[in-house]
């Protein structure tokens, strides 16, 4: 999988959660990351 395709990957499961459960994007970029460990490249 490319580094791009796993950005866009991970900018939708975070718009999804905001979606879901409306809040601060900031705080669910860091709720994602704190779960998840994407490459360095594709943040």
């Amino acid at each position: 999988m490319t580094i791009r395709r796993r950005a866009r990957e991970i900018a939708l499961q975070v718009l999804y959660q905001l979606d879901i459960a409306p809040g601060d994007p900031k705080e669910a970029l860091t709720l994602y990351f704190d779960n998840f460990r994407p490459s360095e490249k594709a943040r």
